[in-house]
């Protein structure tokens, strides 16, 4: 259909072609942002998480005596 159809025809799918392609990379972009900001309000929840980190951060600052 795409080949026997008028030139114009063919440029406007490609230009709408385009613009999906656009408004996807748009829609991963802010997904990824989302995530990562998920992952931050992690770290500063007073959670297991949060306190395990601490944990493991003071067991390496820790000095062993013995």
């Amino acid at each position: 259909m795409i080949r026997d159809s008028d030139p114009t025809v063919s440029h406007l799918l490609q230009e709408k072609r385009l613009e999906l392609s656009s408004f996807l990379q748009e829609r991963v972009n802010g997904a990824h942002v989302r995530s990562r900001f998920l992952q931050l309000k992690d770290i500063n929840a007073p959670s297991s998480f949060f306190f395990n980190l601490e944990r493991s951060v003071a067991q390496t600052k820790q000095i062993d005596l013995s």
